[in-house]
């Protein structure tokens, strides 16, 4: 539950089962074969159920951080956590020469609430929206996205954007040509 890896719970391990006895120590090597079931000083039938239930305990311990570690990080995604902040202002002055207690002058608390975390927001989809993944992979289901095959003519681009333009200002002009001040 404190995220070890399984050297670091070996060491961990030797080190509080070594309390007591001088030189007793469990190895990163010694644990690794106690988790897969190869440890020499195990019988194969104890080999078999202490692996396993090693196995069980630290998936299980890695799987309850997990689910802490993921729902704290979409907390941090979604936003919104108000958090408040508290501000306290001392003096201390000097009489005669001997300074005084601090005196509290002011205290100030405010509210904020956190942002959404963009990024935070973008790798879950990512990892849990299937048609999310596919667009930022460049995929099927992304036609809808223009892709350019031979790059853009820019001064083309921009002169039919004038085009565009010009004309529409021909044709508001020309539809209000007949039109009085009044209807206007």
């Amino acid at each position: 539950m404190q995220g070890c890896s399984d050297a670091e719970i070996a060491y961990g391990l030797g080190d509080e089962l070594g309390e007591g006895y001088e030189g007793l120590r469990l190895s990163n090597t010694a644990f690794l074969n106690m988790r897969n079931g190869t440890y020499e000083h195990w019988t194969e039938e104890e080999n078999k159920r202490r692996s396993e239930e090693i196995v069980y305990v630290l998936d299980r311990a890695r799987n309850r951080l997990n689910s802490i570690v993921r729902g704290r990080f979409l907390n941090s995604a979604l936003g919104g956590r108000k958090v408040v902040n508290k501000t306290t202002t001392y003096r201390r002055m000097q009489i005669d020469g001997v300074l005084t207690d601090n005196e509290v002058i002011q205290t100030t608390e405010s509210e904020s609430e956190t942002q959404p975390d963009r990024a935070a927001l973008a790798t879950w989809l990512y990892h849990h929206d299937k048609e999310w993944r596919k667009i930022q992979r460049g995929e099927e289901g992304s036609e809808d996205i223009p892709k350019a095959k031979e790059g853009v003519d820019i001064s083309r681009w921009i002169d039919l954007e004038n085009a565009v333009k010009e004309g529409a200002k021909a044709l508001e002009q020309g539809m209000l040509q007949g039109v009085s001040d009044e209807q206007r």
